[in-house]
């Protein structure tokens, strides 16, 4: 009986021995991972700002090389950490060589957006500062990082993507390109004169503000209903000056309307239902 209880109180103290080397080493590495999480995220903020300044540099790889460093400091952290349990780095590496396919198969998903990240920086279909649809979201690109693409709305959601989503379905670039057609449908009435009411709409879109005069801005009827006439109006202006000008065809479709004094109202319609969220 005496034996069992020294074997008891031996196994009790190797027990509270092992048990307080290791609590300790653990509190060591979450204090030690901590402060990398906190370094990493310092550095991630100090590579944006560094090279903000220097204007030539493009921002959509700036924030991918800040992702990316974020991320290195993170996973040499971690391994340093594994040290203090005596996890070395080298049998670190033989168990992923070992494991390697069990991890990839793990890390698909992981690995997919990672390879889809550097593709989009590569082939840059979007920059930084573009706005773009992909899918059921669209908004402006805040930042391409290593996993992800950040992108803020137009009524300031921000919405995070993987790279994979981005580079394996459809993507619009809406601001791609520096200049936009506007174009509105107009509803007029069938006793409208609608012929003699193309060219006031024309002559008054190319004095609205921003429209540019090459190529000018053109009107048509479009097709008829049981009660109307359609007409397209439709002007060219900068990119960013596109919702604008499309509620400004929408309102003088219906002040020509008001002029050649319709009664029935007029009811503009984007012809493009997007073209009022962006």
């Amino acid at each position: 009986m005496g034996d069992k209880v020294q074997s008891l109180d031996h196994l009790l103290d190797i027990v509270l021995e092992k048990g307080t080397v290791f609590l300790g080493r653990a509190a060591i590495v979450l204090v030690v991972f901590t402060l990398a999480w906190l370094v990493a995220g310092w550095a991630q903020r100090a590579i944006v700002r560094a090279f903000a300044r220097a204007h030539h540099v493009d921002a959509t790889l700036i924030h991918f090389l800040a992702s990316g460093a974020r991320y290195f400091l993170l996973v040499a952290s971690l391994i340093s950490c594994l040290s203090a349990f005596g996890i070395t780095a080298t049998s670190f590496a033989a168990v992923i060589g070992a494991a390697g396919i069990a991890i990839g198969l793990a890390f698909q998903g992981t690995l997919s957006n990672l390879a889809a990240g550097l593709m989009l920086l590569l082939f840059r279909p979007f920059r930084v500062g573009d706005t773009i649809k992909a899918g059921s979201y669209s908004g402006t690109v805040k930042a391409l990082e290593l996993f992800s693409t950040v992108l803020i709305t137009a009524d300031n959601r921000r919405v995070v993507l993987p790279n994979s989503a981005l580079s394996n379905q459809p993507l619009e670039n809406v601001t791609y390109y520096p200049t936009r057609r506007a174009e509105v449908w107009l509803p007029f009435p069938l006793r409208a004169n609608v012929e003699a009411l193309l060219p006031k709409l024309i002559e008054r879109a190319r004095a609205l503000p921003n429209v540019h005069a090459e190529p000018p801005p053109d009107a048509r009827i479009q097709d008829f209903r049981e009660r109307t006439v359609n007409v397209v109006l439709g002007a060219w202006c900068d990119t960013e000056q596109h919702p604008n000008l499309v509620a400004a065809l929408a309102l003088l479709g219906k002040q020509v309307l008001d002029e050649a004094r319709v009664r029935q109202p007029l009811t503009p319609k984007s012809r493009r239902e997007d073209a009022a969220v962006e």
